[in-house]
């Protein structure tokens, strides 16, 4: 670098310029002021000249060398800069207390689940709310799916993958009454499971990354 702009400052117009301020312009002068016999005293002139480019040649040299040091440092600093923004755009948020235990807590119980649960759980997310039907009472059975289930997944295994999430606080489940007529004796109980509160996030996490 500082080589490339000691090369650019010695350009072809300061070259003429140095050549004729330091050996056309004193021959020339010499020879209107004094004579042609006096022209053979411009030897002292002219070293006098060649030592003033030695001396202009060595200050620009360093002079680029400082410049080039400062231009150098100034490219690393961007540089640094720009590595730095690109780490924190990479480095996943800091979680706080509260989000870190919920963490642990859904990385556990997910391990300790199986996949099912992990294909319910994303099922849910995805509909936000899945509905079973309760059976009555007295008639014994297993809830009825009113929302889609996963592909593949029987009903049975649907709802006892969706109890076992709610026993580990993955889900949250809400029971409600509906009456059916007068004539019925038993409402119709529907059973509502959503993410549990403070699971959104991390199940986000859990669930969809390749690391879990």
């Amino acid at each position: 670098m500082a080589r490339a702009e000691f090369k650019n400052f010695w350009s072809s117009y300061r070259n003429w310029v140095w050549f004729a301020s330091t050996c056309l312009a004193p021959i020339a002068l010499q020879f209107v002021r004094h004579g042609v016999d006096s022209m053979f005293e411009l030897t002292e002139t002219l070293e006098n000249g060649l030592i003033g480019l030695a001396l202009s040649l060595v200050g620009t040299y360093y002079f680029c060398v400082f410049n080039g040091a400062k231009a150098l440092d100034a490219a690393r600093a961007i540089i640094e800069s720009d590595l730095k923004d690109q780490i924190e755009r990479l480095t996943p948020p800091k979680r706080t207390s509260s989000e870190q235990h919920h963490y642990d807590e859904a990385k556990m119980a997910l391990t300790e689940l199986g996949e099912n649960s992990r294909i319910i759980l994303r099922h849910v997310k995805k509909l936000g709310k899945l509905i079973l039907l309760a059976p009555p009472p007295v008639v014994p059975g297993i809830p009825s799916p009113q929302s889609p289930l996963p592909k593949g997944m029987s009903p049975k295994d649907a709802y006892e993958s969706l109890e076992k999430c709610v026993e580990k606080s993955l889900l949250s489940r809400e029971f409600r009454h509906v009456p059916i007529s007068p004539n019925h004796q038993y409402p119709n109980t529907y059973i509502d499971y959503h993410i549990a509160e403070g699971m959104k996030e991390v199940l986000d996490d859990l669930l969809y990354s390749r690391a879990s």
